[in-house]
């Protein structure tokens, strides 16, 4: 016996929205770890940054010591820029936010291509194509980001 077409379509829904349920997670975690990142580097660059001067002020610092702080934030600053931290963080944010939005309205049927009247298959079909499209356009803006990065270190 073959299954009702009805139930074809309940699997397939069921699966996509698994699938994207499970990437909205993955962006989500990015996103936040990312974010925790740069920030915590910001935050060690400006402490570091001001350290230097106060420590140059008392007597009798090491030498050695006064000019730790000052290094520690160089080669942080150095990171942060060479792994993109920031970018990374609006970007994951961005497709974050478009994949969440893409999946409301696909489970509201709220729109002109997932409203009522359009057919529960073309519907599927375009929602998982739209995710597609989005999860494939991150990629792709992270590859010419790369990309551009390791020509100008050539």
């Amino acid at each position: 016996m073959n299954p009702a077409p009805e139930d074809d379509f309940l699997t397939r829904r069921e699966k996509a929205l698994k699938r994207y349920d499970h990437e909205i997670q993955w962006y989500e975690r990015l996103k936040r770890n990312q974010r925790r990142a740069y920030q915590f580097m910001q935050f060690c660059i400006i402490v570091f940054s001001g350290l230097t001067p106060l420590l140059i002020l008392i007597d009798g610092f090491p030498k050695p010591l006064q000019a730790l702080p000052a290094a520690l934030a160089g080669m942080l600053t150095a990171i942060a820029a060479t792994f993109r931290v920031r970018d990374n963080w609006t970007r994951f944010a961005y497709t974050l936010e478009m994949l969440k939005s893409e999946k409301f309205k696909f489970e509201t049927r709220s729109t002109k291509d997932y409203g009522v009247n359009v057919d529960n298959q073309k519907a599927l079909e375009k929602f998982v194509s739209r995710m597609e499209e989005l999860i494939i356009n991150e990629v792709t803006d992270w590859r010419q980001t790369t990309t551009k990065k390791d020509e100008k270190v050539e």
